[in-house]
């Protein structure tokens, strides 16, 4: 009878079954009750009344019961449908065929097929329904064709095709409803996205701002944003560099369980660095991918923006160097060679006195001096190993890492010392911070000053646990090896701390010319 119509089966809609459900039911008892009332009004025996409307109630009563993922299934549904004919029909057929009460009951099963099995098996219903209506009046000698019947086989079809399109029409609504809702949460997400690569960005802007924009307060910013959005146990931010990954920023407990999942940052082809993030046995990340792969896109930039202003930085310096070196050579050195020159001239000339050869021979002395100190400028402006003390500090930071103190880095280098003089200051400015990492547990160290060729200062401050300089613990060699390098240099070394207020370390020094 029925062809498996799977393809007009609609969405089910919890709000739809409810409304259909409580239509089928009304619809249903009223053509039972009208049936029932009628049969007993008109000429009908009343053992004949009885059989009629207690089949018809039995069917009604297990349509009414059956659950509704039951009347969902297409072959149950065309069971049930075909049940409902067959009873219909028999209630007719005994209660006075086309004159019969129960021919509103008729309907039930195709109003039960087109709510639930679509239009196509609606209308087959209706269209059996039909069928058997006249089957009924042939076989009880009344017209197959006659007025009544014409007008019950189309309300029948009528009923179907309102019923089937009524339902169509809900759950296209109900459907878009669900997409819109699905596109709004989908929305939400993007905007917590968005939101999350917001906030990064701003704490990148408000680090550039003030001078801290490096590897470190990058990896914490990111961090600190991202845990504000995704439930991850333990977080650990790299950066990539000549030795593989170099770790610059932790957050959570090290002993977190599990592998945890890795976020390449990168940039192109470029790879700029790594995210690693283990999660927490009660809660999952694996909802929160797309958000996660947002944050490291502003990640990728600062890390990228760090790496290419620190290579204009030092090929700024590179050329500059160079052309500093070259014009000692070329122009300066020629000079004073000439200066040197003209007084070797000026003593061999015989009407100069003793007292005008002495203070040529002390120009000359000076000449040769100065000369020698170009010469080695200049070896030392082409050096090809070139770090700068900003350089150098920041390389201290990579190697504090993650969780150790806060590095804040304010030096201003306007040239960088000459080697033998910056290797002594850079061996000072890592033992004060060794020493405030070791020793003094601080949480933040400051390094800042002012640097030049000739002169500068630079003071190390921590805000760790502080000391009195006046007690120096036994096997504590420090402080002494960073006065006789600043010694060795021309320079010095102070001490400015107190138990409980931190520690500074000043070195100072000036090239002498001589």
């Amino acid at each position: 009878m029925i062809s498996g119509d799977t393809s007009q089966a609609l969405p089910p809609t919890d709000a739809w079954e409810l409304r259909f459900d409580w239509i089928l039911s009304v619809f249903m008892w009223l053509a039972f009750v009208f049936g029932v009332a009628l049969a007993n009004a008109a000429d009908i025996r009343p053992t004949t009344l009885v059989w009629s409307a207690g089949v018809t109630g039995l069917y009604a009563t297990i349509l009414q019961v059956m659950p509704r993922q039951a009347r969902r299934q297409q072959w149950v549904g065309e069971l049930v449908a075909l049940i409902g004919i067959g009873v219909a029909i028999w209630s007719i057929s005994i209660t006075n065929g086309i004159d019969s009460p129960f021919l509103i009951f008729l309907a039930v099963p195709t109003v039960y097929a087109s709510g639930v099995l679509g239009f196509r098996t609606g209308i087959e219903t209706a269209i059996l329904s039909t069928a058997g209506l006249m089957f009924v009046a042939t076989s009880l000698g009344q017209s197959m064709f006659g007025t009544q019947t014409l007008q019950a086989g189309f309300l029948y079809v009528l009923i179907s095709v309102t019923f089937a399109q009524g339902r169509r029409l809900v759950s296209e609504g109900q459907v878009r409803q669900d997409e819109l809702i699905a596109e709004n949460a989908a929305a939400q997400q993007r905007m917590t996205r968005l939101a999350t690569a917001h906030n990064l960005l701003t704490s990148l802007g408000d680090l550039a701002t003030v001078s801290e924009l490096n590897p470190m307060s990058v990896g914490d910013a990111a961090l600190r944003d991202l845990a504000a959005a995704v439930p991850f146990a333990r977080g650990v931010v790299s950066i990539t560099g000549e030795d593989g990954y170099t770790v610059v920023a932790e957050r959570g407990p090290e002993d977190a369980l599990g592998t945890p999942l890795s976020y390449t940052v990168s940039l192109g082809e470029r790879t700029l660095g790594r995210l690693e993030l283990w999660q927490s046995p009660e809660t999952s990340i694996a909802h929160h991918q797309e958000l996660i792969l947002e944050t490291l896109r502003p990640l990728a930039l600062a890390f990228d923006n760090i790496v290419l202003l620190r290579e204009i930085a030092r090929r700024a310096v590179v050329e500059e160097r160079t052309r500093v070196a070259r014009d000692l050579h070329d122009n300066i050195g020629p000079g004073l060679a000439s200066i040197g020159l003209g007084i070797d001239m000026a003593m061999m000339d015989t009407s100069t006195s003793e007292g005008g050869i002495r203070h040529l021979d002390s120009l000359r002395s000076n000449v040769a001096m100065l000369v020698q100190a170009v010469r080695e400028t200049v070896e030392d402006l082409r050096s090809p190993t070139l770090e700068s003390l900003s350089d150098h500090a920041h390389s201290l930071g990579y190697d504090i890492g993650s969780p150790g103190p806060a590095l804040s880095i304010e030096l201003r280098e306007r040239r960088t010392p000459p080697t033998a003089v910056a290797s002594e200051i850079k061996a000072i400015i890592a033992e004060a911070v060794r020493n405030a990492v070791h020793h003094a547990q601080a949480t933040t160290i400051t390094i800042h000053g002012d640097a030049d060729a000739a002169e500068g200062t630079v003071m190390i401050t921590d805000d760790g646990l502080g000391f009195d300089p006046a007690k120096r613990p036994a096997g504590h060699y420090g402080l002494i090896g960073m006065k006789e390098r600043a010694t060795s240099i021309g320079g010095s070394v102070s001490l400015d701390s107190a138990p409980g207020r931190g520690t500074t370390v000043t070195v100072t020094w000036k090239v002498d010319a001589s």
